[in-house]
């Protein structure tokens, strides 16, 4: 089966693709910037890193890393280590691919 050049248009998961590969298709779908078109895999990077990031600040904040609501309030310490954490997870993902 040849995955690489089928174009179709499917619908998956109530989201219809067009035009794309099965290997994007995929890629799209799993969240893997592995597609060869560099603005495509851009975006599901972007995609990834915002997701991670909201799972950090919800495991900052569910860890009691802001003690009190003033805290959380005044300080954006918070955010800025969630993106931190998304940031390193991403790149030892990527290095973990090389």
């Amino acid at each position: 089966m040849n995955t690489t050049d089928t174009t179709a248009t499917r619908i998956t998961g109530g989201t219809i693709f067009t035009g794309l590969t099965r290997h994007e298709q995929v890629c799209l779908t799993m969240g893997v910037a592995d597609t060869g078109d560099p603005e495509l895999d851009a975006i599901i990077t972007k995609s990834n890193k915002q997701k991670l990031s909201g799972l950090a600040i919800q495991g900052l904040l569910a860890g009691n890393y802001c003690r009190s609501e003033s805290h959380y309030r005044q300080n954006d310490d918070a955010t800025t280590k969630a993106v931190n954490l998304a940031n390193a997870l991403l790149k030892a993902l990527e290095q973990d691919n090389a």
